[in-house]
């Protein structure tokens, strides 16, 4: 990752809420291992098996991913940071359904959702790589690249 762009989105006036399910974690590595991360980290939550993500949304989604989850998980991770950051809290969720050695149902695919006090922005990404450790950096770019045209 461009080491110039998680330096702006670091700088930017933002603190960030991070609820991450199935894939993106890497997005925010790449922003922790950046010097200076604390300037927009507030907090990483990562509900990642079903009973972990039922248990932080309450209730059994319809879709562990999709639009709405992912909307639903920006929320939740948006009030964490504007309790913490009132003016500039931004809630960024991700959920997804990658590759993996078991039999699942539909594409490879993720939701990102951005909610701040003035942007609610949810984006569906298509991975099109294959294997799960190369759409991770897939994932991980297209959240950077999201924070990067909303946020600086």
């Amino acid at each position: 990752m461009n080491e110039e762009t998680i330096e702006a989105i670091q700088a930017s006036r933002y603190k960030a809420a991070f609820v991450l399910a199935g894939g993106g974690s890497s997005a925010t590595q790449a922003i922790l291992d950046h010097p200076g991360a604390s300037r927009f980290v507030l907090d990483v939550q990562i509900p990642y098996s079903t009973e972990a993500m039922i248990d932080y949304l309450g209730y059994v989604p319809g879709s562990f991913c999709s639009e709405d989850t992912s909307k639903l998980l920006a929320t939740k991770a948006y009030f964490i940071a504007k309790h913490k950051n009132p003016n500039n809290g931004v809630g960024i969720a991700c959920t997804a359904a990658m590759a993996t050695n078991r039999v699942r149902r539909g594409e490879d695919r993720a939701y990102v959702s951005i909610f701040t006090k003035e942007i609610k922005v949810c984006n569906r990404i298509d991975l099109k790589t294959e294997g799960r450790k190369n759409q991770e950096a897939e994932l991980a770019q297209a959240i950077i690249d999201m924070l990067e045209g909303l946020l600086v």
